[in-house]
């Protein structure tokens, strides 16, 4: 089970929101409210950043189904050198999200 915020994350301009107005938003890209310098990122980048991490949950239940599939699929049959490669991509990504603190 994942440990994320569940529900829909919206990007909205740099922003990520969720798509219920009494729950807080997910997090901002804008460097400048954390009192960093935001010259660094353009505005144009930062909006691209909130849109990436709202995919990020579809994204991982993509993967994770990728993952489930193939391994059912193939049950300890080889897989073709392409296959095993994402699927071992696959497996590091789910890995990761479920030891990181």
């Amino acid at each position: 089970m994942s440990m994320h915020t569940p529900g829909l994350w919206v990007p909205v301009g740099t922003w990520v929101e969720l798509d219920d107005e009494l729950r807080p938003d997910i997090c901002v890209c804008n460097p400048e409210l954390f009192g960093q310098d935001g010259d660094l990122r353009t505005h144009a980048e930062q909006r691209a950043n909130a849109r990436l991490i709202a995919c990020a949950p579809a994204m991982l239940e993509i993967i994770e189904t990728l993952y489930s599939e193939w391994e059912q699929y193939y049950d300890g049959e080889p897989m073709a050198a392409h296959i095993a490669s994402a699927y071992e991509k696959a497996s590091a990504i789910i890995s990761e999200m479920e030891t990181m603190p």
